[in-house]
């Protein structure tokens, strides 16, 4: 799930905004969630909700005696909000202090059903597939990121897929051998014939099974126990 915030005073264009949008990701089968937010010091106080991968949609004006955009993203940067920003704006001036905040796209207000195909498109060929792990679920595309994932099972031709620390899951068609080699070997591994464990998430391991940092117990082969300690164990060398 891809969260996408945008922020502009102008209620009818965040409208225009999320249909465009709307447009692409359901094409493409893309699982997104938007929060709209009217001037970018109610963007501010949502700060913790923002994650690196997260996409902001904002106008550059945002009323008087509000915020700028600028103004905006620098005081999310003070607060290490990383995600990525595009402008809407028909302003020229202002590129030397987008680029001096990390603004990832423009767009021309007068040209943006035309322009944001292609600005999506360039956000999500920057998710870094180092971090994300893309997975289909029946007609959404969800993007996960592989920290977060605890471990993944398989069952009955399919997989479940549990991350943000336990918090969440998604099942996929996907094998779990198809899976696995999409994941860092050194980091998930391959703990009994129907499980992948992420170890950096595992606390304990007593008996035949691995306690996870969510409380989790997943299923560890007799024959695997000694590679996941060992490898447990070079985590902490």
């Amino acid at each position: 799930m891809v969260n996408i915030f945008v922020c502009d005073d102008m209620e009818v264009l965040r409208s225009v905004i999320i249909e465009l949008i709307d447009k692409y990701v359901e094409s493409r089968n893309i699982a997104v969630k938007y929060m709209e937010y009217g001037s970018g010091e109610d963007l501010i106080a949502d700060a913790d909700k923002i994650g690196a991968e997260d996409l902001i949609i904002m106008d550059y004006m945002l009323g008087k005696e509000k915020l700028n955009g600028i103004e905006t993203v620098e005081k999310l940067r003070e607060l290490e909000v990383n995600a990525k920003v595009t402008f809407l704006t028909d302003y020229d001036y202002i590129v030397y202090d987008a680029i001096r905040v990390g603004i990832h796209r423009f767009m021309r207000k007068f040209v943006m059903r035309d322009e944001m195909d292609e600005m999506l498109t360039s956000y999500f060929e920057s998710l870094d597939k180092n971090r994300m792990l893309t997975i289909k679920s029946g007609y959404d595309v969800y993007y996960i990121k592989k920290k977060t994932i605890t471990y993944i099972e398989s069952m009955r031709k399919k997989c479940t897929i549990y991350y943000n620390y336990g918090n969440k899951s998604v099942t996929t068609n996907k094998s779990i051998s198809e899976i696995e080699g999409m994941l860092d070997p050194e980091i998930f591994l391959r703990c009994h014939k129907s499980y992948i464990v992420n170890i950096k998430n595992i606390v304990n391991i007593i008996k035949q099974e691995a306690e996870a940092c969510d409380g989790s117990k997943i299923p560890i082969s007799r024959e695997k126990r000694m590679e996941v300690e060992f490898e447990m164990g070079k985590l902490s060398w």
